[in-house]
């Protein structure tokens, strides 16, 4: 499970929303603005200027993945 963890900013997903994502009920493809790895010690992550919820199906993304 990927977790992100967004400061300062409102949420993109109702509550409602969120749960269902967590439950599997729904799938949501988003995308990154600025995306950059970072590791400290044993942690990695990732940093983004921003992210937003596409309007593209999944099975759209994962063809234009395997492209």
């Amino acid at each position: 499970m990927l977790q992100i963890k967004m400061k300062n900013v409102k949420p993109l997903l109702s509550k409602e929303d969120q749960q269902s994502l967590l439950l599997g009920a729904i799938q949501a493809v988003v995308g990154f603005e600025d995306i950059m790895y970072w590791s400290i010690g044993n942690n990695e992550g990732l940093t983004a200027s921003s992210m937003f919820i596409t309007d593209i199906s999944l099975q759209d993304a994962i063809g234009v993945a395997i492209e």
